[in-house]
């Protein structure tokens, strides 16, 4: 539920501690480059980091983003406790991650007395947390999902829409282009026609092909 915890003084982190190897010290890091508030949560990449400052000392937290945060919240108000009661004066002149190996049992007993030994009402209330989570995120999935048929649906009859008035234009195209052959057709006509008349005419000596062509 915490992959990642850290212990800093300024920007100077002295300790940190991992349950499943998870390191997230450059995160860390760039957040402890910015301006914070005695307590708060920042959202980075897939985790919620959880702050908590007490007597010169920063405790961050690192937990997934679908986790409920008030566990974080209490395991750092116990981690800060137990940390200023025994390694205050030491962490006064640490430096980079010297207290990181001889702490460990410290982030241990803490973490298993919060999160892995948290009584049974507040693990249902968690289940509860997480299930209602994952019932609203399953729902507005649906949602757009919903929302994305619909508008698949409309663009398809758009889209038929526009194939029909596509055929429509086709065909009245195609009867304009018969239309205007058969006009060819019959000026093609009239004007061999009139040649071959002009042609008689000259043979026949006249318009009126007399008196040659005529008897």
């Amino acid at each position: 539920m915490i992959p990642y915890t850290t212990v800093a003084r300024g920007q100077t982190i002295i300790a940190s501690y991992s349950r499943d190897g998870t390191d997230l010290s450059r995160e860390v890091q760039k957040l402890l480059e910015q301006p914070y508030v005695v307590n708060e949560q920042r959202r980075m990449n897939r985790y919620i980091f959880t702050f908590c400052k007490k007597n010169n000392l920063t405790f961050i937290c690192a937990s997934p983003a679908e986790s409920p945060t008030s566990y974080a919240v209490q395991y750092l108000d116990r981690l800060s406790d137990c940390w200023c009661l025994t390694l205050l004066d030491a962490s006064k002149t640490a430096t980079q991650n010297s207290l990181s190996n001889s702490t460990k049992d410290i982030f241990d007993a803490v973490y298993k007395d919060v999160i892995e030994n948290e009584p049974s009402s507040e693990k249902i209330k968690r289940e509860m947390e997480q299930t209602q989570r994952l019932m609203t995120e399953s729902v507005q999935l649906a949602m757009s999902r919903g929302n994305d048929l619909e508008n698949l649906s409309t663009k398809t009859e758009d889209l038929l829409s526009t194939s029909a008035d596509f055929r429509n234009n086709a065909v009245n195209l195609k009867n304009k282009m018969l239309c205007a052959r058969y006009k060819a057709y019959a000026l093609y006509t009239a004007i061999v026609f009139i040649i071959l008349y002009y042609i008689l005419a000259k043979i026949c000596g006249g318009y009126s092909l007399k008196p040659r062509c005529r008897k």
